[in-house]
């Protein structure tokens, strides 16, 4: 029950956000158009939607193999939510400069607010999405999703700085504070989930390359003291990567395929690579071509 609760944060903080009246059945709709925005897009970039449901907060929208798409595809799925907003906002806020109609008010307001709320760079948010995914286009994806990670937190302090500033003044804030601590929450959630987003991009990679019929490579030359687990975070994702091992010398020893890097951290550990060659039998498995 914990975990559903915390899964629909966002729309709660939304809904306290726009309205503490009587006014939660229109935050109900303009969020669930934001998650039912999403799912459009993903069904025209045809993927597959894991689940899709309505709850007492708003829709929901889960989205198979999400963290394993391209940066692009990426992005456009995740700025589709807040700009169908943004395109709402200014679409009420001019009815009701002619109008002067609450309801359209009301729409621009919860609209407004949606849009800037979800582009904050923070997790659980399509900002934080946005960011990483633009990031990840020149570093490598764990460096983005590091930067995003911490940027989160940043966000996450300054809002939390915020209620409490505002309680010392006996001002409670309470849609701040449960803002802060979800994004906290959140954040470190994902922050544990990288090294396995890579792990299971390698798995990935066979279908996309059976799919596509191609896949772009990435060779990279590394030294033989680093980590197993170091040269996971080396992996470029969506790229299938090639390691070339190198002696201090930069003499060439041989090359090692992403799968090998895998495969022996799961038999073997957290080794270094020069520990990784020296295992008896292990050598015939270095490609020296």
């Amino acid at each position: 029950m914990g975990r559903k609760i915390l899964r629909f944060m966002p729309q709660l903080i939304i809904i306290i956000l726009v309205s503490l009246e009587s006014k939660m059945l229109l935050a109900f709709i303009w969020v669930s158009i934001h998650e039912l925005t999403h799912l459009l897009i993903s069904y025209k970039l045809s993927l597959k939607r894991e689940k899709i449901g309505i709850h007492p907060l708003g829709a929901y929208l889960k989205i198979r193999d999400l963290d394993y798409t391209s940066p692009n595809t990426d992005i456009l799925i995740s700025v589709s939510g807040p700009l169908s907003n943004l395109f709402f906002a200014i679409i009420f806020y001019s009815l009701f400069h002619f109008f002067q109609v609450d309801f359209f008010w009301l729409s621009f307001r919860s609209n407004i607010v949606l849009f800037i709320f979800n582009m904050l760079p923070a997790f659980p948010l399509d900002g934080a999405r946005i960011l990483r995914a633009l990031l990840s286009k020149k570093r490598l994806y764990k460096r983005a999703y590091k930067i995003t990670v911490n940027c989160s937190f940043i966000i996450a302090s300054i809002l939390l700085s915020g209620f409490i500033f505002l309680l010392i003044f006996r001002v409670i804030n309470l849609s701040l504070g449960i803002m802060a601590v979800s994004i906290f929450i959140w954040t470190y959630k994902e922050k544990e989930r990288i090294m396995y987003i890579i792990m299971g991009d390698i798995v990935k990679k066979r279908s996309r390359f059976i799919k596509q019929k191609y896949i772009e490579s990435k060779s990279i030359s590394v030294s033989l003291d680093l980590s197993l687990a170091e040269a996971l975070g080396l992996i470029d994702k969506n790229k299938y990567n090639v390691f070339l091992l190198l002696d201090q010398e930069m003499r060439f020893l041989g090359t090692l395929y992403e799968e090998d890097i895998i495969l022996s951290a799961k038999e073997y550990g957290n080794i270094t690579l020069e520990e990784l060659i020296a295992i008896e039998g292990f050598k015939s498995k270095l490609h020296r071509d």
